[in-house]
């Protein structure tokens, strides 16, 4: 359930969303699917007040605007994560690839630009890292290969987190859901 009510901050505050929409990341939307532990967090997710729990989501609800933060597990949120990265720069990669073809070219170069914030979208080093919440300090995380560019991008994101008061704001999100 803190799981829960930290991601919700993060989203109010970063991704400015009035209410968030948490999902649990499970293998099926029924409440109860899951081993143990879904099926445990399931029912402190659902009893926790102040937030907007719409119970479970599958991984492949991440990219159909389903919930608005997905709550699992650490070493399967790192699974799914690494999996999302991996699949849009080979989608990216095979588009480009398909798109090399002659009758293509003219398209292509108008397209480009659009591809290209796109990928600038997409790209891990353009957010720079990830909030470790729960702690009495602002953390951002980065990739232990992070360029200068995205330790420069998680400083800003830290820099961000502690003026819209991050910390407090979970704390308050914990005390309010607590059954």
């Amino acid at each position: 359930a803190q799981f829960g009510v930290m991601g919700y901050a993060v989203a109010e505050v970063f991704l400015e969303i009035e209410d968030p929409r948490v999902g649990l990341l499970n293998i099926g939307e029924e409440a109860g699917k899951g081993r143990d532990l879904e099926q445990a967090a399931f029912r402190l997710l659902a009893g926790a007040g102040g937030l907007n729990f719409i119970g479970n989501v599958e991984g492949r609800d991440l990219g159909r605007n389903r919930a608005d933060v997905f709550v699992t597990d650490g070493f399967t949120g790192n699974v799914l994560l690494k999996t999302g990265e991996g699949t849009s720069r080979a989608l990216f990669r095979v588009l480009m690839e398909f798109l090399q073809a002659d009758e293509y070219q003219s398209a292509l170069a108008e397209l480009m630009p659009a591809f290209m914030r796109l990928r600038q979208h997409i790209d891990p080093e353009t957010i720079g890292g990830a909030h470790l919440v729960g702690t009495k300090g602002v953390v951002v995380i980065a990739h232990g290969a992070s360029s200068h560019r995205a330790v420069a991008n998680a400083i800003t994101m830290a820099s961000e987190g502690a003026g819209h008061g991050l910390v407090d704001l979970v704390a308050d999100g914990i005390g309010r859901a607590a059954p």
